[in-house]
């Protein structure tokens, strides 16, 4: 192709002029010699290069460079969403209630199987764990996601070939990091464990040590914030006294770890878990850690820890720095009210003349007073009866309260879970190991489900009934205390869910229709009511 182009014109050059206007006859060109136009323009001509083969496009490597988000799978996105909420996360009011509600709508749409899960809870207990100062929050949003987060059931092959199938669910992962975690043989624990083996170099010895005690303290702070905050209450109170039965197992060559992990616990705890129920095990524990505060052959920082601990049970488990603030207020509030009153007169203690040593170096009066001793000994063992020793058999707590709380959760969580948790809902009416409290799960079942959709009463009538029938853990005393007490509260709760009693009617037909409840029962219970 050619293209064809002319020469532009001449720009013409401005005229000079003189102040009074008139023009100037150029002598000279400023610009330089002018140079005469040709006649005919000058042609260019210009040939475009010529394509003989086609464009081939670039092949793309093996190793080429790409964005992080390019390169992660769907598991390491949520993953790194999660972190990212974790990491903004501060115990003050009003900075993390927001950031529950992000993490829990995260949850609820990109949760979808077992290994999410476990990802999830991987992340939470490594947060709670290297960060034990914030172990009070996250035992907070544990409890939210235990009852938030969706179960599944997994499928494990042994090795004989049969499979078990196992219900995955968040409090059960978590139970279990803490207990491998306490044991010694979480994967990151043997990591650095490894790591300590092989490593030569004394300064990151000193690092892998570090991290290895940061671990277990903060492990140790969890699961008493947990118990703080009431996360499976009726398990939390055995593992508790599980771990400090075994912290205190060997008292006469303790390790230094298994000291600070006792304080750490007791301190975390303590209050708590020193009621009356308990009382006989506190009091064994401190006997022995006071036998551990005589040991001469510990060292003189752990020797002063088991100092500290008695003194704490002492103050009943108030830290020595609120016992400073009170009295410095009290004594400023009381010089504040008696500031003009006179000083007081200084009672010393007059000297008291000691008595000469005769004979011996306690005097002479000391054989008498030994034997007299010895004696009242003797008539004092005579009286006291050896003291049994005391098991460390725990028996969970059975008071009202405490059951009311526990089946309440249970029901909650099985609404969670749908028809998969019944197997683990009966478990957990099992481990209440209390018949006399059953009826509560027929009212409390019943009560919140009637505030629920049709959904929630359909998975209530299914439980009970597969409790009474299935399982035979209610009987129909059971059903028939705990509908009365709803129909006592009929009235009540009609207040506030007009529609209670057409509800209560289509739950108590088919308890009827299976006879869990006889019909002349429901209808006294109806006709009282």
């Amino acid at each position: 192709e050619i293209i064809m182009t002319e020469m532009p014109p001449p720009v013409p050059q401005p005229q000079i002029r003189q102040s009074n206007g008139a023009p100037v006859e150029a002598t000279e060109n400023l610009t330089g010699p002018e140079k005469p136009m040709p006649a005919n323009p000058e042609v260019i001509v210009i040939a475009a290069p010529q394509i003989k083969k086609p464009i081939i496009p670039l092949a793309k490597s093996a190793n080429r460079w790409q964005p992080a988000s390019a390169r992660m799978s769907v598991y390491d996105k949520l993953m790194q969403k999660v972190m990212g909420i974790l990491n903004k996360l501060s115990p003050e009011p009003g900075k993390h209630e927001g950031l529950f509600e992000r993490l829990f709508e995260l949850v609820k749409l990109c949760c979808r199987s077992s290994d999410d899960l476990k990802g999830i809870c991987n992340q939470v207990f490594d947060k709670a764990v290297t960060e034990a100062h914030y172990a009070g929050l996250y035992a907070k949003l544990c409890i939210e996601l235990s009852i938030r987060c969706p179960t599944y059931r997994v499928e494990k092959k042994l090795p004989n070939g049969s499979k078990i199938s196992r219900v995955a669910e968040f409090k059960t992962i978590i139970l279990t990091k803490c207990q491998k975690e306490f044991q010694g043989i979480s994967k990151q624990t043997v990591s650095l464990k490894e790591k300590l083996k092989s490593t030569k170099d004394e300064d990151t010895r000193d690092i892998l040590e570090i991290k290895l005690k940061k671990r277990r303290k903060g492990n140790v702070r969890f699961i008493g914030e947990l118990f703080k905050a009431g996360f499976e209450a009726n398990k939390m109170e055995r593992v508790l006294h599980k771990c400090i039965q075994h912290l205190l197992r060997d008292i006469t060559n303790p390790a230094e770890e298994e000291i600070v992990c006792l304080e750490v616990l007791l301190n975390t705890a303590g209050r708590k878990l020193d009621h009356q129920r308990a009382r006989k095990y506190m009091e064994m524990y401190f006997k022995r850690i006071r036998k551990m505060s005589t040991n001469p052959h510990l060292p003189t920082r752990l020797v002063f820890k088991c100092k500290d601990l008695l003194d704490l049970r002492k103050r009943r488990w108030s830290s020595r720095r609120n016992e400073e603030v009170r009295s410095v207020s009290a004594s400023n509030e009381s010089r504040g009210a008696n500031r003009n009153a006179p000083p007081r007169p200084d009672k010393r203690r007059e000297p008291v003349a000691l008595p000469r040593r005769v004979g011996n170096r306690y005097g002479a009066f000391a054989s008498t007073a030994s034997q007299d001793t010895q004696e009242q000994k003797k008539v004092v063992e005579k009286k006291i009866a050896p003291k049994k020793e005391v098991s460390f058999d725990m028996t969970p707590p059975k008071s009202d309260e405490k059951m009311e709380k526990d089946i309440v959760s249970l029901i909650r969580e099985y609404f969670a879970g749908g028809k998969r948790g019944l197997a683990e809902a009966a478990l957990c009416v099992e481990d209440l190991k209390s018949p006399s409290h059953h009826w509560m799960v027929v009212r409390f079942g019943v009560l919140l489900s009637l505030e629920k959709k049709d959904r929630e009463r359909k998975l209530t009538v299914e439980l009970l009934l597969w409790l009474c029938l299935t399982k035979k853990l209610l009987s129909s005393s059971d059903f028939e205390q705990g509908l009365k007490s709803i129909f006592d509260e009929l009235s009540d709760i009609k207040v506030d869910i007009p529609y209670a009693g057409q509800f209560l009617i289509q739950m108590c037909q088919a308890f009827i229709k299976y006879k869990c409840i006889s019909k002349e029962t429901y209808e006294s219970l109806v006709a009282k009511n």
